[in-house]
């Protein structure tokens, strides 16, 4: 059968909601594009949501991350976001869809609504008890918008005060470089103030 006529006996099935009969028909023409080296883009976005109305989450977040994932390659954001938005409606413990769009958002330029979707996923990994992957998260933005230096302080005072002392030295030492690299030296002196107060020994002109 062709991949034309699998679409359409599953869109049949689709009209009677038979959900089960519908992504039989769709995942073998997913297989048969595959085979073919073609990509239907809409296509995992239409299986995403059948999988969504069949109670089949897990499968549903699997097809809307490919989605999303080839949205970007195509240079499609907005459509990507889309996807992700749809996840976070369907499957609202998939927390990654916040970092996607984080990240794309970053992509864009459009740093504020970036850093508001990283925050919102190292908080949501926070509650999860992945304080490792909310820290991870949180440098990963700052690595994005390295002008954020207050951004960057945040974090470092975050880390310090979860007992982190060295990795808040480390960015510390980032958003001083930065500061020298500028010419504001006022605001690096303050940050040696830190770096030294957590660390009287620390060498600055050594830190990474």
């Amino acid at each position: 059968m062709s991949i034309e006529s699998l679409k359409q006996q599953a869109r049949k099935h689709e009209q009677k909601e038979d959900w089960k009969k519908a992504l039989d028909h769709y995942n073998k023409a997913l297989v048969e594009l595959a085979r073919d080296e073609q990509v239907d883009i809409r296509l995992y976005n239409r299986v995403g949501d059948l999988h969504v109305q069949a109670g089949q989450l897990n499968q549903a977040v699997e097809h809307y991350e490919k989605a999303v994932e080839l949205y970007r390659e195509a240079y499609l954001p907005n459509n990507a976001i889309a996807v992700c938005k749809k996840v976070i409606r369907n499957v609202p413990g998939r927390h990654k869809a916040y970092l996607q769009i984080g990240k794309i958002r970053a992509e864009q330029g459009f740093l504020s609504d970036a850093r508001g979707n990283f925050l919102t996923y190292a908080e949501r990994m926070v509650v999860d008890g992945d304080l490792d992957e909310s820290f991870r998260a949180l440098i990963e933005f700052c690595d994005l918008a390295p002008n954020d230096v207050e951004f960057r302080v945040t974090v470092a005072d975050q880390m310090a005060a979860n007992g982190r002392e060295q990795e808040a030295i480390e960015q510390l030492g980032v958003a001083h470089r930065h500061l020298t690299q500028v010419g504001e030296s006022g605001q690096a002196q303050e940050l040696e103030t830190k770096i030294l107060a957590l660390d009287p020994e620390a060498a600055i002109g050594e830190l990474p």
